[in-house]
């Protein structure tokens, strides 16, 4: 080991002398330091009863986190149980010591942070959380590998490193998602009473995942960069997915596109722990902004194999054809819409029959399995009818999806919202779908939830009463409820805050507006009073400001003046 020496003015070759606690200068004889103290483990060497060598411990590095600071003495039973030090082990055990739960704790956070490869400074901090949790006596009664891998998830955020639930899951010994997500909120709120003030966790972003997922998918050093510089630039778009569904997605599209062997999108799914589903929505996402968040560098070096601007011309060929030099960079695409085939019933009209419906990547099979229906009713077509029946016995893991989807659609329709809002919406109720969490909970609260949250993210917020009325019988209490769980168990999954935007009266006026036929000076005196009603703290709800605003104006305006009950 080098180390500076003052005499020599430059690095040198240190000597340690252990027994004095000096470390001196190999070259000039210089003590550098004198009576230092190694805080490593001692170890001796004793002799048993067969006359062989037994290395036992004496003392271990000291460890402020305990109350003896770890310099206790602990008498251990001789590996053959024939000496007498397994009594006095067994006395020592009888009596109480204040750090045995706190110790157990400590090890466990090490085996669980050997298996997932941490630093020490991650260890050090989850066991810095757990020891702040024993202090206030609140751990009794818990699960303590919950517990634990909370503190290790804890860890991981407040050092940077972050790592996903799914991922701390599978070294907790058995401790599931759900306990681990109530173990955090348990830790955090009490380490927020401890504190006064929030629990500072960090900023989940998706380049705190990219060198460890690409490393174990074995991409090349010049993918991994433009991945980086990629996800970057990915940041100053309002892509609403989770930081890791956008760092999968950012992998899949650049490994798509790269030269090198292409990994699979199950082999990306297993690296990122990321749903396949959830990646081709994501990618869905990124793709109409690739030509603006992939580097150019990479296009011209020859790593991505691509040309910009690119599009998809509106032709029955299926290519994909760049802009500027022609080049067809994709040929036979398939398109993705519906198909509509006409063909002839027994009464000789014409029956437009749907062959194949738009492919759904929040299904497992995609959407692209075959239902076979009875057309008719008739006694001709008994044999489909009974293939029909034959099919509906069978077992389908998209059934429930598909009526939700469904449901969902209905729901939509009778608000008149917007495709976007919809898939949205859908997209949610797959994320909880896939927890398995749902089953006993009312169906049509969960679904008008879903929809109530998707019109929060797509910035066109809906109130509960309007989302109830179209909830076929759910009440406002029962959609309040299962509002509450579906953000919980995104929060779960995403391992942060879902975002859901704030509400303001002015996402109200133009549809209130509308429905009381106010003519469009009206409407614009009503919009710029809500804007500048924003200035001034009046502390009612959004919707109940939307109302009072449009009360005013039209009591004030010349033309017909509604009255309260229509409002």
């Amino acid at each position: 080991m080098d180390t500076y020496c003052s005499d020599c003015k430059r690095n040198t070759e240190v000597v340690f002398d252990h027994a004095a606690g000096d470390t001196v200068c190999s070259e000039c004889g210089l003590v550098l330091e004198s009576r230092s103290i190694d805080e490593t483990s001692e170890w001796r060497t004793f002799a048993d009863e067969s006359g062989g060598d037994d290395p036992n411990r004496v003392g271990g590095p000291v460890n402020p986190l305990l109350a003896d600071a770890g310099l206790s003495t602990v008498i251990s039973k001789g590996p053959n149980g024939s000496n007498g030090d397994g009594s006095l082990a067994r006395l020592q055990n009888r009596g109480g010591d204040p750090d045995r739960a706190i110790v157990l704790a400590f090890k466990a956070i090490a085996t669980m942070a050997d298996r997932l490869s941490l630093v020490s400074t991650i260890r050090d901090r989850a066991s810095e959380i757990y020891k702040r949790l024993e202090d206030q006596k609140c751990t009794r009664g818990r699960n303590l590998d919950a517990l634990v891998a909370a503190c290790i998830y804890i860890a991981c955020r407040q050092e940077s490193k972050p790592r996903t639930v799914k991922e701390i899951c599978s070294i907790a010994n058995g401790a599931s998602k759900k306990e681990i997500g109530r173990a955090k909120e348990f830790i955090v709120k009490q380490l927020k009473v401890e504190m006064g003030e929030s629990m500072e966790m960090g900023t989940i972003h998706a380049g705190d995942y990219l060198r460890r997922f690409c490393s174990n998918l074995g991409m090349n050093h010049e993918e991994i960069k433009v991945v980086q510089e990629t996800v970057q630039k990915a940041e100053e778009f309002d892509i609403r997915r989770s930081p890791i569904s956008i760092a999968a997605a950012i992998i899949y599209m650049i490994t798509q596109l790269s030269d090198s062997k292409k990994p699979i999108l199950r082999d990306i799914s297993i690296a990122t722990t990321v749903a396949e589903g959830t990646i081709k929505n994501a990618y869905k996402d990124l793709y109409p902004h690739a030509s603006k968040i992939i580097p150019e560098w990479s296009c011209r070096s020859g790593v991505i194999q691509i040309s910009f601007p690119f599009f998809f011309p509106p032709t029955q060929i299926g290519d994909m054809v760049c802009s500027e030099c022609g080049l067809v960079l994709e040929s036979h695409s398939i398109d993705e819409t519906s198909e509509w085939r006409t063909f002839a019933n027994e009464a000789g009209d014409n029956d437009p029959v749907r062959v194949g419906g738009p492919t759904n990547a929040l299904l497992s099979d995609g959407g692209l399995s075959t239902v076979i229906s009875k057309p008719n009713g008739t006694a001709s077509d008994f044999l489909t009818s009974s293939l029909g029946r034959w099919q509906n016995r069978g077992s389908n893991a998209d059934r429930s999806l598909i009526l939700a989807f469904k449901t969902i659609g209905v729901m939509s329709d009778r608000l008149g919202l917007v495709a976007t809002i919809k898939d949205r919406a859908n997209e949610i109720y797959k994320k909880v779908e896939d927890q398995k969490s749902s089953r006993g909970r009312n169906q049509d609260a969960i679904l008008a939830a879903c929809l109530y949250i998707a019109c929060r993210q797509e910035d066109k917020p809906r109130t509960v009463k309007e989302i109830c009325s179209v909830a076929n019988g759910a009440t406002k209490k029962e959609i309040g409820r299962a509002k509450e769980y579906i953000v919980k168990q995104l929060e779960l999954e995403m391992g942060q805050s879902v975002e859901m935007g704030t509400i303001h009266a002015g996402d109200f006026m133009r549809r209130f507006c509308s429905n009381l036929g106010m003519t469009n000076q009206t409407v614009k005196a009503a919009q710029e009073a809500v804007k500048k009603s924003e200035e001034f703290d009046i502390r009612r709800s959004p919707i109940s400001i939307a109302a009072a605003v449009i009360y005013i104006v039209t009591q004030l305006s010349e033309e017909k003046k509604p009255v309260k009950g229509n409002e």
